[in-house]
């Protein structure tokens, strides 16, 4: 029995037990103006009238409880059990989309598997064109373009995963930024792929973030601690968040986010940032973490692999970012 399941029970339960106490008071309440009655017809037959007043007035107001009380425990019943069949109902439903999100994530991982499969393939043969043409131009964009439409179809894939989880209206988008050093400076995350519900003109305002602040810095310290995982909503401290000019769109007002470390390099590099974003707030939480553990993890594998496939040409090659 699941936690949604033992919880409608339990409230079942409850209901059912204040239903019984309005049907116990209102049988004792008519039990006891029976009583009444019989009272008054004895204290009629006696002429005591005083009494006989008293009683009929007693066995009056005992009636109308008994009345009110059983009028009562039946509203309450109906609507307990409309509240019931709605509450089961929103359980059935929770459970299917629970389903249909682990499906997807098994489809997700199946498809980046399969990824890998076709980027080794292609790179084979682009090795061999390389070998042949001499135009090392030529194979460095090829890659780049590979690894990117690769990464495009995992991102959609990734978004099937969330969807299910996610309540109505939430239009979430998917992000990477790729991390990219120059002539041994300060590494910048830059965003290399966006996908889903955002705005297409957003990479004209675009801002790179340097490795050693913001979010960056940030996620590393979360990671070390454990907690590679972070859920953000509009109240960003500055500490975490860099302000950019694309905020103002309002695009992000929540955020799920995960580091994707490549494991091949020692010490490992967190080579990626992968975002889940949503223009609604209080859209992400703790129960969406395990799915995009799963989903960092799975990109790790996919980066490692394509890495190295073709190590002379490195992941942070400026020529593959987007902006």
């Amino acid at each position: 029995m699941t936690k949604e399941d033992a919880n409608i029970d339990n409230e079942i339960r409850l209901r059912e037990s204040w239903v019984e106490r309005f049907l116990i008071s209102a049988k004792t309440s008519l039990g006891v103006g029976v009583i009444g009655l019989v009272v008054s017809i004895i204290s009629l037959f006696l002429q005591n009238w005083a009494v006989a007043t008293a009683t009929i007035v007693a066995t009056g107001a005992l009636t109308v409880s008994a009345g009110v009380l059983r009028f009562y425990s039946k509203q309450v019943y109906e609507r307990s059990q409309i509240e019931v069949e709605h509450a089961k109902r929103m359980a059935e439903l929770a459970r299917r989309n629970l389903l249909d999100s682990v499906e997807a994530l098994h489809l997700f991982v199946h498809n980046v598997r399969d990824q890998v499969a076709l980027v080794h393939t292609r790179t084979g043969q682009l090795l061999d064109e390389l070998e042949r043409d001499k135009d090392w131009t030529r194979f460095v964009q090829e890659f780049l373009r590979m690894r990117d439409n690769s990464l495009h179809l995992i991102l959609n894939d990734l978004l099937r995963v969330f969807a299910p989880l996610l309540p109505p209206g939430a239009q979430p988008w998917a992000a990477i930024r790729l991390l990219t050093k120059k002539n041994g400076q300060v590494g910048i995350y830059e965003t290399l792929l966006r996908t889903g519900s955002v705005n297409p003109d957003r990479h004209l305002r675009s801002e790179g973030i340097p490795e050693d602040q913001g979010l960056p810095s940030f996620l590393r310290e979360q990671h070390r601690l454990g907690h590679g995982i972070v859920v953000l909503g509009v109240g960003r401290s500055p500490g975490i968040w860099k302000p950019m000019e694309n905020d103002a769109r309002g695009e992000d007002k929540n955020i799920i986010v995960g580091p994707v470390f490549l494991k091949s390099k020692e010490p490992s590099e967190m080579a990626m940032i992968l975002f889940v974003n949503s223009p609604r707030e209080n859209v992400f939480c703790e129960d969406h973490v395990p799915f995009m553990k799963c989903c960092t993890d799975t990109l790790s594998m996919w980066l490692c692999a394509v890495t190295a496939l073709c190590p002379s040409v490195t992941m942070d090659a400026a020529n593959g970012s987007k902006g």
